[in-house]
């Protein structure tokens, strides 16, 4: 398992920063666990990846599910986004 970081001084980390990762497992990386201890708000890629396929699901069929929803939705059945930071 990889587990790096772009920025290896968590001392560049603070509170009134938004740090996101497009990576959406693990749902913390080493990047988004430093972050978030030095009180950062954090935001992984689950987000992302559930907005475009709502997109992509209405190019589709015309239907647009409610985006919100269906994040929690995931968030609640899939063992991989647990621990997540809501958006």
């Amino acid at each position: 398992q990889i587990d790096n970081t772009p920025l290896p001084d968590e001392k560049l980390f603070h509170p009134n920063l938004l740090v996101y990762d497009l990576i959406y497992h693990p749902a913390k990386t080493l990047f988004l666990r430093q972050a978030e201890r030095a009180g950062a708000n954090i935001i992984n890629g689950l987000p992302m990846l559930v907005y475009q396929g709502i997109e992509s699901f209405y190019l589709w069929t015309d239907l647009k599910p409610e985006g919100k929803e269906v994040l929690e939705t995931i968030k609640r059945s899939n063992s991989l986004c647990f621990n997540l930071t809501n958006p």
